[in-house]
């Protein structure tokens, strides 16, 4: 009898042994089986991040942003758990948020020598993109002009393009290549290097934006002497001229007298107000300045900050 039931008492004990390893075992089983994978949520928005989680029933917390150029700004840089960690439902996700790229101000380096320009663009996180040497009456390795002009919001680690002076119009001197550029930008480019443009004429041309110097006489590296006129060619859109940028001149003559004037002209047009021309002028100089406007445009000409003329560009 004894015996019976010392032996009753084994096989409880080991019906319960039994029992609770195989709930042990189920248990383990089904932990693991809850278990989720983090998605990637790097390149998404913030919300669709919040979206993407919820259906795992994982939460995400914004842990700081960054600036980031690949990324959009609002859109997740980094998480932690890393993407294809596996985690239990309810655990939280940790996200940087992209800034976006970094944006700074031009800093004004026009007037300064090339290398100290260098200097404070790369302090101010920006590089020097192209360098054209032209001459000028300005000093040499001096600062013509910048684009883009100072006070431009642009991205940090962007490129600024310098105009340079290369000394004065002397022996040896040879004509730049304007080519492809903006005719605006090449307009002050020749007022740059004391030359004058005699004529402006345009040329239709479906493949190259409107307003861009398609020709130029004297052509690049020909010979130059301070007193060398320019004629350009800009193209047009075919199609499109009214809405395209066209070359109006502006023809002046200082009234004679004994001292220099300040001769100062403005231009409104349907791309705003804008100074196209600010220089002393010896009496009796005949002006002639050609100006890029689109639709209806109007000049101001100013002699030493008085109002002189005021008319239509037809």
């Amino acid at each position: 009898m004894k015996k019976i039931t010392r032996v009753s008492i084994l096989l409880l004990i080991s019906a319960a042994a039994l029992y609770f390893a195989v709930n042990l075992v189920m248990f383990m089983l089904i932990r693991h089986d809850t278990d989720v994978a983090v998605p990637d949520l790097t390149g998404f928005a913030l919300q669709e991040g919040y979206d993407k989680l919820t259906t795992l029933n994982l939460f995400l917390v914004k842990n700081g942003d960054q600036y980031n150029a690949a990324i959009p700004a609002g859109a997740i840089v980094s998480q932690s758990p890393l993407p294809g960690s596996k985690v239990k439902p309810g655990r939280k996700v940790k996200v940087i948020v992209s800034r976006g790229s970094e944006k700074v101000n031009t800093p004004n380096v026009t007037g300064k020598l090339w290398r100290d320009a260098e200097i404070v663009l790369r302090q101010t996180g920006l590089i020097i993109g192209e360098t054209l040497r032209v001459y000028s009456n300005q000093d040499l390795d001096t600062v013509a002009l910048q684009d883009p002009v100072a006070g431009t919001t642009v991205e940090k680690g962007g490129s600024i393009n310098l105009i340079v002076s290369a000394g004065v119009i002397g022996e040896g001197a040879v004509m730049p290549n304007l080519l492809s550029r903006p005719y605006e930008q090449v307009d002050r480019i020749v007022k740059i290097m004391g030359l004058k443009v005699d004529q402006v004429t345009t040329e239709v041309n479906d493949n190259i934006n409107s307003g861009t110097v398609v020709n130029q006489l004297p052509e690049p590296n020909a010979p130059l002497s301070p007193d060398t006129p320019v004629s350009l060619v800009i193209s047009v859109t075919s199609g499109e001229e009214l809405a395209s940028p066209t070359v109006k001149m502006i023809h002046f003559e200082v009234a004679q007298g004994l001292l220099e004037k300040r001769v100062r002209i403005m231009v409104a047009d349907e791309q705003g107000e804008r100074e196209v021309l600010n220089q002393a002028q010896a009496p009796g100089t005949k002006l002639n300045v050609a100006v890029s406007v689109k639709g209806k445009a109007k000049a101001k000409i100013y002699v030493n900050e008085v109002l002189a003329e005021e008319r239509q560009l037809q």
